[in-house]
This record gives structure tokens, sequence and C-alpha cells, in this order.
């Protein structure tokens, strides 16, 4: 038998009004109060809105350690990576310094180190050595 011929199928509207009480929906508290906080959440979590949550707060560290300060197309930057030869260092990655960071020296490595690449410790604000000259990758 399919749907169709079932005795609720047949019922007219006025039949379907009876059975649920009058034709209105009825919405439980519970459901309610989901729904208002969902919406709160949605407008106090927006960039613009209210920081309860401080969801819009910058992720991006307030300090930048490097070498120094440089311009790079118009943007500070300060290098953060170098490789060392016997002709001195060179930078191999530089890092942008954005609006509301500082910039901070980082502590250089020590001499006769022997090191042939560094990169900046954005966490202690110094270099670290990340490979010695003469070792080999295996």
């Amino acid at each position: 038998m399919g749907w169709q011929d079932r005795d609720w199928a047949k019922w007219s509207d006025d039949d379907c009004s009876r059975f649920s009480g009058g034709g209105t929906i009825a919405v439980s508290g519970a459901l309610l109060a989901v729904v208002a906080s969902l919406v709160g959440f949605v407008v106090l979590a927006r960039p613009g809105g209210m920081s309860l949550f401080h969801l819009d707060q910058p992720t991006t560290p307030r300090v930048v350690y490097g070498s120094g300060l440089g311009d790079l197309m118009g943007r500070t930057v300060t290098c953060t990576s170098m490789t060392f030869t016997e002709r001195g260092g060179q930078c191999s990655a530089w890092t942008p310094v954005l609006a509301g960071q500082r910039f901070v020296r980082a502590q250089q490595l020590p001499s006769g180190s022997g090191c042939s690449a560094a990169d900046v410790d954005e966490h202690a604000g110094r270099w670290i050595c990340v490979a010695f000259a003469g070792a080999r990758n295996s």
C-alpha cells in the first residue's frame, strides 16, 4: 500500500488543522534559546562587532627579531635566515615587519661557531645554527 492510500494522506486541510491543534506551530523554549545563542555568538564574533571572545585579536607577534631593518620592494623587512660561506653571510629569507610590530636585533651567534646556516628563533630572540660547515646530510 502506497502512502497515498493511507487514511491520513486523504485528510483535508481542516482535518490536519483539527489534529494538530489549530494550525499554529509550537516552538519550545529550548529551541528559542539555542537560536538566540547562535545569533548572539555570530554578532559578537564579527570582526566589526563587540570583542567579547577576542576573536579579532591579531595573531602576528608584537616583536620581530632579525639582523637589521631593510627595504624590499617598498616593505620594511628584516633578515631571519642566513647562509655563511668563506666570503661572508648572505640573507636567505626576509620577514616583513608589519604595522604595530616592533623590530629588535637578534642576539648574534658566537664567533667561530662553524655555522653554515642560521635562523632566528623568534621566541628566544637569538640566532640559532641549523647547519654546520662540512656537515653532510645523509
